[in-house]
């Protein structure tokens, strides 16, 4: 009696386990050959037929790391698409396949990352990673990635500051304009460091992102206000031409608003002479 029980238990026990395995890997490889054939649902009727964010996230990583026999479309971006929109489950395999050898696979993936909403903070290790790639649209995505994730990727501000002063010698891959906008959301007073250096494109990339940004981020604005006023002279200088141009009614890109920002941002900043030398005479302030 007890051989028979231990038998029938032996024999539940080994058909839960294939079906554990088997029906997951079934309902995967139904859907991804629809998809694969034009005709399946979207990313949420795919996430519903799963089970819903968390179980889909768990049988799409599951079905990845089968042999290629069993998953042939393991490698496929339509998988990533459906795994963007399973939401925080969908993380941890993200940030395994953006560790991958398989490159087309490791784009998807951080397209995916980049899809979260909020971002996930927690892949900006795999994304500071990614930036060795030399395969332009990885590296490009990476640096996009990590933009949206914000001070939290401090971990890449050492990669970011090399490739923004690649920009006079930049291989076809780099990125850094990207890098320059990448450290204004991650570390702003890198980006401000950066407007001292003596040469390089980056420098008036960074100073029009600061100025651009300083319009609506007092943050911003009080940055700029002390580049100007207490500064370092090449940072000083470099803001105090770009703002010149703005009052330049000569320019053809001259525009009204513009202009009267960088008049009220001069006159707070106490810079007087650039005023003069446009024929604005600062405003007296009550004493």
């Amino acid at each position: 009696m007890i051989f028979w029980s231990a038998a029938i238990l032996a024999v539940l026990g080994l058909t839960w386990s294939i079906g554990a395995v088997v029906v997951p890997v079934w309902q995967v490889r139904v859907l991804m050959a629809e998809l694969r054939g034009g005709s399946g649902p979207d990313e949420e009727t795919a996430i519903r037929r799963l089970g819903g964010p968390a179980a889909a996230a768990w049988k799409l990583a599951f079905y990845r790391r089968l042999p290629l026999r069993i998953a042939p479309d393991k490698y496929s971006p339509r998988i990533f698409e459906v795994l963007g929109k399973c939401g925080p489950a969908a993380i941890p395999p993200l940030i395994e396949a953006v560790r991958e050898e398989h490159g087309p696979v490791r784009l998807s993936a951080i397209k995916a990352l980049i899809r979260q909403d909020p971002p996930a903070p927690e892949a900006a290790p795999a994304l500071a990673e990614a930036l060795a790639e030399e395969w332009e649209p990885i590296h490009c995505y990476a640096i996009e990635g990590l933009t949206k994730i914000g001070p939290a990727a401090a971990c890449a501000v050492p990669a970011l500051e090399k490739e923004m002063r690649l920009d006079l010698d930049a291989p076809p891959w780099a990125c850094p304009e990207m890098a320059v906008l990448a450290l204004w959301c991650i570390a702003p007073e890198r980006a401000v460091a950066a407007l001292s250096d003596s040469g390089g494109n980056y420098r008036y990339i960074a100073a029009d992102i600061l100025i651009g940004r300083a319009r609506s981020e007092p943050r911003a604005k009080r940055m700029l206000l002390e580049c100007l006023s207490r500064g370092e002279p090449l940072a000083r200088r470099l803001l105090q031409g770009l703002m010149e141009e703005m009052l330049d009614e000569r320019s053809r890109e001259y525009d009204q608003e513009k202009a009267a920002f960088a008049r009220q941002v001069l006159e707070e900043a106490g810079a007087a002479e650039v005023l003069r030398k446009h024929r604005i005479e600062p405003e007296k302030r009550a004493q």
